[in-house]
């Protein structure tokens, strides 16, 4: 619940940005970026999830332990670069007891955030600047508030 706020602003943000862009494709111009459906359930993946939950919720413990909320902060930084899910489940599985709930949402959102614009990078990597310029830079600005947001939390 401590999130909603946050989260609801952010939505109707990227929501907003998502509407005015689809409005501006023409008829027919996405038919061809068909991608193929694989099963996201395969074994695989499930126990590299699980190796990576046990991973960033012993590094969290460790970090929370030693360097205390300004840590878990900067490891949510690093977090956003990869896959937040584990990192976030920690959390709101009370991964840092000692974290307030403002602290553990401001984490979630600065995960999230770097999250974007690693997005944003990958983005610009693999499409190259001219064809990833729009999202690259709502990608940007998406993170961007949610710093902001975030900051909100931690005053």
């Amino acid at each position: 619940m401590a999130l909603l706020p946050a989260v609801a602003f952010l939505f109707i943000v990227g929501a907003a940005v998502a509407w005015w862009e689809w409005q501006k494709i023409e008829p027919g111009a996405a038919d061809d970026l068909a991608v193929p459906a694989a099963n996201p359930l395969q074994l695989t993946t499930a126990l590299i999830f699980a190796a990576l939950f046990m991973a960033v919720s012993l590094v969290t413990g460790w970090v929370e332990a030693v360097f205390g909320q300004t840590g878990v902060f900067t490891l949510a930084v690093l977090v956003g670069a990869s896959d937040i899910d584990p990192f976030v489940l920690n959390l709101a599985q009370g991964g840092v007891p000692s974290m307030s709930q403002a602290g553990v949402a401001a984490a979630v959102l600065i995960a999230a955030s770097a999250n974007n614009l690693a997005k944003a990078g990958y983005a610009i990597g693999f499409g190259g600047p001219a064809a990833a310029e729009r999202p690259a830079i709502t990608l940007a600005v998406l993170a961007l508030l949610g710093f902001t947001t975030a900051a909100v939390y931690i005053l």
